[in-house]
């Protein structure tokens, strides 16, 4: 029978056996490892870097409403303060940057993307400015025309530099941040945004290059000034 079997296949009987344990060997090996390269092979093929996450996280800082002396005095007011219109805004004076702030509802990728079109997008990461922790907001550096109006928002987020402001106008105060740190971050499946920070701070993100999204451009800054602008929106 065996070499009946064997002449069907074109197989010396000498070689038969060893050849049907190779196959079984290789059979077993696909099996116990399959589920390892499918998953590698999705993951690499679903995957594509848009917007890094940060971690989720609620701790208060303290309420302006509050007026708390200790807080008055780190966080002096800002004399005179420009530009003070209605709404949520992020204020970059060194590269005339004044846009709208929307609050992503999610922090997926889609919803963040989707918020862009109104301006720049506030993570819901738990920390809200002025707050400890890191608020966190993105926006478009460059883009085709339907990415919004506002496409463009970040274009010369390049040109930042340490001791630059950040002004973020949120619910009647205005919240200034002083840069301390730029630089260009490579996007991973694994990368995270730190939202703990044990003082208030922000960070900027644009895609980078101009025209890419290979990488992330990133702008850092604490927290110097609250200035109450007009009454909290009810």
């Amino acid at each position: 029978m065996r070499q009946h079997i064997a002449s069907l296949l074109g197989f010396p009987m000498g070689i038969l056996i060893p050849v049907c344990l190779l196959l079984f060997g290789v059979l077993t090996l696909l099996l116990l490892y399959w589920p390892v390269l499918v998953g590698a092979v999705t993951e690499s093929a679903d995957y594509r870097p848009q917007l890094p996450l940060a971690e989720d996280r609620e701790e208060p800082f303290y309420d302006i409403e509050s007026e708390r002396a200790s807080a008055i005095h780190m966080y002096p007011p800002l004399p005179d303060p420009e530009n003070v219109t209605d709404g949520n805004w992020i204020r970059i004076p060194a590269i005339d940057v004044n846009v709208p702030l929307a609050a992503s509802p999610s922090l997926d990728d889609k919803d963040v993307l989707a918020t862009l079109d109104s301006g720049a997008a506030l993570y819901p990461n738990g920390i809200l400015p002025g707050r400890l922790g890191n608020v966190f907001v993105s926006a478009h550096s460059t883009g085709e025309p339907w990415k919004g109006k506002y496409r463009f928002a970040f274009l010369r987020i390049g040109e930042l530099a340490p001791n630059n402001v950040i002004h973020i106008d949120y619910q009647g105060t205005r919240y200034s941040y002083r840069i301390t740190e730029t630089n260009v971050v490579t996007p991973t499946a694994d990368w995270r945004v730190v939202s703990d920070r044990p003082v208030p701070t922000v960070t900027l993100m644009a895609c980078w290059p101009l025209w890419s999204t290979s990488q992330r451009m990133l702008v850092r800054g604490e927290l110097t000034n609250i200035t109450k602008l007009t009454e909290k929106p009810s």
